[in-house]
């Protein structure tokens, strides 16, 4: 899917590349919440842009959660392409198509006795928690943003918006504990899975998407 997804990104960019070159072609780097990774962009007239890129994130965040010691680890590989509309000056208005490895996973190791559905686990018992969450490989998304690629020379360039997952799930699994294949720990596990996605509600069906990063026109 990545080589795919990439090639895509790639023959659309190029096909356009000679027609668009008369308006502006311009280059990337970023870092933000779908990671850090290159772009590129080409106008197709002076108010419209087309950008594509890929982002890698390669970090994992730790962190203590309701007597749990957690690793979280975010889709390490992001394509996005999509087209940005500018009503004046380096303000715009964008939207397009996020493409995404895997979703966002939890590894919990329980500090203490914890109720998962409504009962009680020893660390012991439960051993390794395992959640993630499960959507599917790409999602429209929308922004706002700040600085036009295509202009000549180096500047920074924002955006700022959302990608829509369609419908997200969670899924826990407990891992090496003395009831990881206990028939009732399944049982409350489905219970905990149901109350997050309850108290989660609708926002579980977006993602923030917020980049910072210098663009670099060189036509």
């Amino acid at each position: 899917m990545k080589k795919t997804t990439l090639a895509l990104v790639i023959v659309m960019l190029s096909g356009m590349a000679q027609a668009a070159s008369a308006q502006g072609v311009g280059l990337g780097l970023r870092g933000g919440s779908v990671g850090f990774g290159a772009e590129g962009a080409l106008g197709l007239s002076p108010n419209l842009v087309v950008r594509g890129g890929v982002a890698l994130m390669p970090f994992e965040f730790e962190s203590e959660i309701d007597d749990f010691d957690f690793t979280i680890e975010l889709p390490d590989t992001w394509y996005n392409i999509g087209v940005d509309f500018y009503p004046a000056g380096s303000f715009r208005i964008g939207g397009g198509m996020l493409f995404k490895s895997e979703g966002p996973t939890l590894t919990g190791e329980p500090i203490e006795s914890v109720e998962i559905g409504d009962v009680f686990y020893t660390p012991e018992e439960l051993g390794t928690l395992k959640g993630s969450l499960v959507s599917g490989d790409k999602a429209p998304y929308l922004l706002i943003g700040f600085g036009k690629h295509t202009d000549l020379g180096f500047g920074l360039f924002v955006d700022l918006g959302v990608a829509f997952l369609g419908d997200t799930e969670i899924e826990l699994n407990a891992e090496g504990g003395n009831f990881a294949n206990d028939a009732e720990l399944r049982a409350q596990l489905d219970i905990e899975e149901t109350r997050l996605e309850d108290d989660a509600g609708k926002y579980l069906s977006y993602y923030p998407f917020l980049s910072v990063g210098l663009r670099f026109g060189i036509s």
